[in-house]
């Protein structure tokens, strides 16, 4: 039964107890005149009488199930008022938490863009790292193979050495093949040279190189501790989510 219903049904009984009201009114009044006019009449006076308590029973019960209708319509406005400020705060707290969703929202499109230009840093750390190491192998190799030559060289410069002495206790018969001989010798001379001068070029760029990817490696440190940061920064958010929705 709706409100409006209940309100008309009570503003009926309350209707229905005006009349009894005045029908017992009426019955008194009838009373009395029987009682004035018809003295001896008992009998109908007994019957007006039992009329009157029925009258006055229906009253009661009329009154009562007023009461109780009244009662229940307090009730039932009361719940009314109770469950609009229960849906005005459930709506609060619905409009609070799509607030706190959206700000978790963005943050975690926040840390995933971080997430991401961390992880393209790194890569590219990485590959640069790879091609440093790569031109450093290259330069060691280089570096070892100039220093085996410069050592086969002066081999060889060591070798003609010890023929230039034995030659120079020779006699004279010996002078042109000498002579060729020392041509040899600074040949081999300058060829020791060139490559020790190779050598130490690729020494230095070795060096050169060895430094950059250190330094690399320790980029690299950095952006894998970053991307770490940032992975716990997500996971943190996505926590919050999920225990608060």
């Amino acid at each position: 039964m709706s409100l409006q219903k209940l309100k008309a049904r009570m503003q009926e009984i309350k209707d229905k107890i005006e009349e009894a009201e005045e029908r017992e009114h009426d019955a008194k009044t009838q009373l009395k005149e029987v009682e004035a006019k018809e003295e001896s009449n008992k009998s109908e006076v007994e019957g007006i009488k039992r009329r009157i308590q029925l009258l006055q029973g229906d009253l009661d019960t009329l009154t009562e199930r007023h009461t109780e209708q009244e009662a229940k319509l307090k009730e039932v406005e009361e719940k009314g008022e109770n469950e609009e400020l229960i849906r005005k705060e459930l709506e609060e707290s619905e409009m609070e938490g799509d607030e706190k969703l959206s700000e978790l929202e963005v943050s975690l499109a926040e840390a995933t863009k971080q997430s991401d230009e961390a992880l393209n840093l790194l890569n590219e750390a990485k590959r640069r790292c790879l091609v440093v190491q790569n031109d450093l192998k290259v330069a060691k190799d280089r570096e070892d193979e100039f220093t085996s030559k410069a050592m086969e060289l002066a081999e060889t410069l060591k070798n003609l050495n010890d023929r230039t002495r034995f030659l120079e206790e020779a006699d004279d018969e010996a002078s042109e093949r000498e002579q060729t001989t020392e041509e040899k010798k600074k040949f081999l001379e300058d060829q020791i040279k060139e490559f020790l001068l190779r050598a130490d070029e690729a020494e230095r760029q070795y060096a050169t190189l060895q430094r950059v990817s250190e330094g690399l490696l320790l980029e690299i440190n950095s952006l894998e501790e970053k991307k770490k940061e940032v992975i716990d920064e997500m996971d943190s958010i996505t926590n919050i989510l999920v225990d608060d929705f």
